[in-house]
């Protein structure tokens, strides 16, 4: 671990857990807010946060639920925890920033960029979920997807047989060594993180008390016009910040069409890029390249200060 964590207590009772640094640059340089995605932490961030620690004041949060942050009040749509970003900010009086959102995180930044537009300067998507929900398939017996029907209700999410099970025991019995084996395959399958940082970031997992619920907000998400799987809010026209996409082209998780059709859902300015040789977690795989687009970002806002 590089960054001590700090927690800040918010209006609503939670107490939110952080990593920060460069708060000498405060007021002299752009924040970052980075939000983690399910399944993880502000610890996954760290190595992201060091590269930047001299050009930016970054603060990367527990969202409710995760690493060291409470769960004292039930959490069931993803702007949920978008409203605890929102007092969170309030709280460390930070009054705009970049937003970073990773896969789930995404959906948090989406809801933020929507319902506080003035707390976002540029919304950065890291293979998030979709404007329109995760699509989590239904399934016959033998697992086989059923094409064109997804699970939206509660009821049957939890049910779930090839992903919401395997991975609810797992961290209910804090099975590092299954969900070892699972990131191995999906989100680590290029380029896995030494041993040491591996083993970190899969004991943040097991922190997680609110998987269950973060899953089926992800999958009645939808911020769009249009119905999906679920009826949209909308919300997507109330984003008014510069919208960057960035998403792996091999991801295994939120696939990269995915991206390729949400940013089309965008009114105002908005870009997809894409890294090739990049799964799900493409500033881990390819941090050079994914540094190069944040440092773009990062002088533009600079130029605006």
């Amino acid at each position: 671990m590089i960054y001590q964590v700090n927690k800040k207590k918010i209006s609503n009772g939670e107490i939110i857990a952080y990593r920060e640094t460069g708060k000498d640059l405060k007021e002299k340089e752009p924040t970052l807010i980075l939000i983690h995605g399910n399944q993880s932490s502000s610890l996954f961030y760290e190595h992201l946060m060091k590269d930047f620690e001299d050009r930016a004041y970054i603060v990367a949060i527990d969202m409710a639920g995760f690493g060291e942050s409470t769960y004292k009040n039930s959490h069931i749509k993803i702007k949920d925890w978008a409203d605890d970003v929102a007092l969170f900010m309030d709280e460390m009086k930070i009054s705009n920033g970049v937003v970073v959102g990773w896969s789930a995180g995404g959906g948090t930044a989406l809801e933020l960029a929507a319902n506080y537009r003035d707390k976002v300067n540029h919304l950065v998507l890291l293979a998030s979920v979709g404007v329109n929900g995760f699509l989590l398939p239904k399934r016959t017996e033998d697992l086989t997807p059923i094409d064109g029907e997804f699970l939206y209700k509660r009821e049957d999410v939890i049910k779930d047989p090839a992903i919401m099970i395997p991975i609810t025991r797992a961290i209910e019995n804090k099975n590092t060594a299954f969900l070892h084996n699972i990131w191995g395959n999906t989100i680590f399958n290029l380029y896995p993180p030494n041993e040491e940082d591996f083993n970190a970031y899969m004991k943040e997992i097991i922190k997680e008390r609110c998987f269950v619920d973060i899953s089926v907000a992800l999958c009645q998400f939808n911020i769009t016009h249009e119905k999906k799987v679920v009826e949209g809010s909308g919300k997507i026209s109330d984003i008014v910040c510069p919208v960057t996409w960035i998403h792996g082209k091999k991801d295994l998780v939120v696939p990269f069409f995915t991206g390729e059709e949400s940013i089309e859902y965008f009114e105002r300015e908005k870009i997809l890029i894409p890294i090739e040789d990049a799964g799900h977690a493409s500033f881990m795989d390819q941090p050079e390249l994914f540094n190069e687009i944040l440092e773009n970002i990062i002088n533009k806002q600079r130029r605006k200060l």
